[in-house]
C-alpha cells in the first residue's frame, strides 16, 4: 500500500519512502503496458479558500518531534532543503488519497515544515498516509517545532548590538516568524488585498526570548500575495494596550530558474530593490556540512534580475532570495537547482526544473521505455509514476534510468541493507566510494508525532561498494521489532537522489 511508502523526515537530512524491491522480473507482458502520469502541477496550490461545511483542514508535519541522531551532520540545513526531500516521499499517498476523493486538494508549505490538506470532514486521514506522520487539526504544534530547525539568514545588516526586531515573510506562503521582540507581547496579524479586503488574521504570542511565529491557516485567501497588506499589531499581555504597529506591501518575488552549467539564477523582485542571493550547496564531504555563497544585487527597472556565482551550482542546491524593504521586514523565497530523485524498488520518480516551463521525463525500465510530458508546477516539480492499467505499481530495478529536462540522465545502481540485531550492525551496498545516509527506524509505542524513532547516520562506503554502522551505543535492536533501513546516495557530480529501502518484520 501507498501508505507503506512513506515516512517522517529525520533532521540529518532525508526521508525515504518504504519501498521493497522485487527479486523476479515483471512478465513482458505488463512491462508493455502504458504508464500512467500524475503532474504534480495539479496539486500543488498557491493557495487555499476557507473550508466549506463538507470539508475540513489538517496539517501534515514533515518532521519529527524529537529527531535522535548519531551524528549532528546537516542540522543547519535551511528547512526547505530538509522539506523538499521529505515532502518527495508523501506526495504519492497524498496524489492516491485525491484519487480516491479523500483529499480535496493539498499544498506544500515546506518553509513550515508542514503540508495544509483539505480533506472530506470526518474522514480518518492517518490510515491512508501511514503511522509515521504527524496530522494534526491545527497548524500550532508543527510552528513551535519548527524552531529546532530553524536557520537565520545570513547577509542581515543586524549586528548583535542593534537587536533589530524583525518579521520574516515567504510570499506565496502563508508562515511567517519574529524574532528579537520584547517578551509577553501579545499580536494581532492580518491580510489584506489591495482593495482593503480582509483576507487571513493570525495571532500570537512572544516567547521569554522574543520569538513568535504565525500562519494564516483560516481566511477567504491564506496565502501572501504580491501586492497584499501585512499588518501586525502588537499589544501588552492585556491585549487591549497597543504598544506598535508594523506593516509592509507583499513584494513580487520570484526565482525563476537556475543554470547549473553557467552558474546563473534569474528572478523578478521589485525595480530598484537590494537584493541577497544566496547560493545553499550540500558539500558530499568527509565532515558531511554544507556551505553557501551570498550575491548582493540591485534590481534594475525592469524588475528582472541575474546574478552569477563564482562556486559551482550542483542539482539540489537551493538558492535563495532575500529582499529587505525596511527596518523590520524580511522576504524571502527560494528555488530548487534541476535534479531527478527515484528509488531502487519504487515505483515513481521526481523531477525538479524551471517552474511553468514545459516537462518530460522517460523512464526506461527492464528495457522499456515510458514517457511523460507536460509542465513544471509553480515551485518547479514534476513528478510520474508506473502503473499498469489496473492502478498495480511496476517497481523500477538495478539499472533503470530516468531522463528528463534539463539534468543529467539517472542509472538506478545496486543497493542493498540489512541488520543483525544480534550486533545491532547496519549494513549494505552501495555505490563504491561515495557519501551515503544511511537511517535504522524501529516502530515504537505511537506518541503524538510518530509511531517510529529512528536513527540516522552519514558515512562513506569502501571501494568495493559496501558499508557497516555500529548502532549498538544508542540502541538495542530486537528479534521482534518491526524495522525500516534506509540508505540515500546523491549523486555528488549532478545531485540526483537515488534511496533503497528495506523494511523488515518478525
Amino acid at each position: 500500500m501507498i501508505s507503506q511508502l512513506v515516512r517522517l523526515f529525520n533532521i540529518l537530512n532525508l526521508i525515504q519512502p518504504n519501498l521493497s524491491v522485487k527479486g523476479s522480473i515483471i512478465m513482458k507482458t505488463f512491462r508493455i503496458m502504458l504508464a500512467l502520469v500524475i503532474l504534480l502541477s495539479l496539486n500543488s496550490l498557491s493557495a487555499f479558500a476557507q473550508a466549506s461545511a463538507t470539508t475540513s483542514f489538517a496539517y501534515i508535519s514533515l518532521f519529527p518531534a524529537k529527531p535522535v541522531v548519531s551524528t549532528g551532520k546537516n542540522a543547519s540545513l535551511p528547512i526547505e532543503m530538509q522539506s523538499q526531500r521529505a515532502y518527495e516521499k508523501l506526495f504519492p499517498a497524498l496524489v492516491n488519497a485525491r484519487r480516491q476523493g479523500v483529499i480535496v486538494q493539498f499544498r506544500p508549505e515546506l518553509s513550515a515544515g508542514m503540508v495544509k490538506v483539505e480533506y472530506t470532514t470526518g474522514v480518518n486521514l492517518a490510515p491512508l498516509l501511514g503511522d509515521r506522520f504527524s496530522i494534526f487539526n491545527d497548524p500550532a504544534p508543527i510552528l513551535e517545532n519548527m524552531r529546532i530547525y530553524g536557520r537565520r539568514t545570513t547577509g542581515s545588516l543586524d549586528t548583535p548590538a542593534l537587536y533589530t526586531s524583525r518579521f520574516y515573510l515567504h510570499p506565496k506562503e502563508g508562515y511567517f516568524y519574529g524574532y528579537n521582540f520584547p517578551a509577553d507581547r501579545y499580536f494581532k496579524f492580518t491580510l489584506t488585498d489591495s482593495s482593503g479586503k480582509l483576507m487571513a488574521v493570525e495571532d500570537a504570542y512572544t516567547s521569554t526570548d522574543g520569538y513568535f511565529w504565525g500562519y494564516f491557516g483560516w481566511g477567504t485567501w491564506s496565502a501572501m500575495e504580491p501586492g497584499y497588506t501585512f499588518t501586525a499589531r502588537m499589544y501588552l499581555l492585556d491585549r487591549t494596550t497597543l504598544v506598535k504597529t508594523f506593516s509592509s506591501t507583499i513584494p513580487n518575488l520570484r526565482v525563476t530558474s537556475i543554470d547549473v552549467a553557467s552558474k546563473t539564477a534569474n528572478g523578478t523582485a521589485p525595480a530598484n530593490s537590494n537584493l541577497m542571493v544566496e547560493l545553499y550547496h550540500l558539500n558530499l564531504n568527509a565532515f558531511g556540512n554544507s556551505s553557501s555563497t551570498t550575491n548582493f544585487l540591485v534590481t534594475p527597472a525592469s524588475g528582472q534580475w541575474q546574478t552569477t556565482f563564482t562556486t559551482p551550482i550542483r542539482g539540489y542546491d537551493e538558492v535563495y532570495l532575500v529582499l529587505e524593504p525596511g527596518a523590520n521586514f524580511y522576504f524571502s523565497t527560494y528555488l530548487t537547482a534541476p535534479y531527478i530523485s527515484t528509488g531502487l524498488g519504487s515505483n515513481y520518480s521526481y523531477l525538479h526544473g524551471t517552474p511553468y516551463a514545459p516537462a518530460s521525463m522517460t523512464i526506461r525500465h527492464a528495457g522499456f521505455d515510458y514517457s511523460f510530458t507536460g509542465k513544471f508546477n509553480n515551485r518547479g516539480d514534476f513528478f510520474a509514476q508506473l502503473l499498469k492499467p489496473n492502478g498495480a505499481p511496476m517497481f523500477m530495478q538495478v539499472g533503470d534510468k530516468v531522463s528528463g529536462t534539463g539534468v543529467t540522465a539517472l542509472t538506478i545502481p545496486a543497493m542493498t541493507a540489512s541488520v543483525d540485531p544480534a550486533t545491532d550492525i547496519f549494513s549494505g551496498t552501495a555505490p563504491a566510494s561515495q557519501y551515503l545516509y544511511v537511517y535504522l527506524y524501529v516502530r515504537n509505542e505511537c506518541t503524538d508525532y510518530s509511531c517510529w524513532y529512528g536513527y540516522g547516520d552519514y558515512l562513506k562506503s569502501t571501494p568495493a561498494g559496501t558499508f557497516s554502522d555500529d548502532f549498538s551505543s544508542v540502541l538495542d535492536i530486537l528479534l521482534t521489532d518491526t524495522l525500516d533501513l534506509e540508505v540515500d546516495y546523491i549523486n555528488p557530480g549532478n545531485g540526483n537522489v537515488v534511496w533503497y529501502e528495506n523494511l523488515i518484520s518478525p
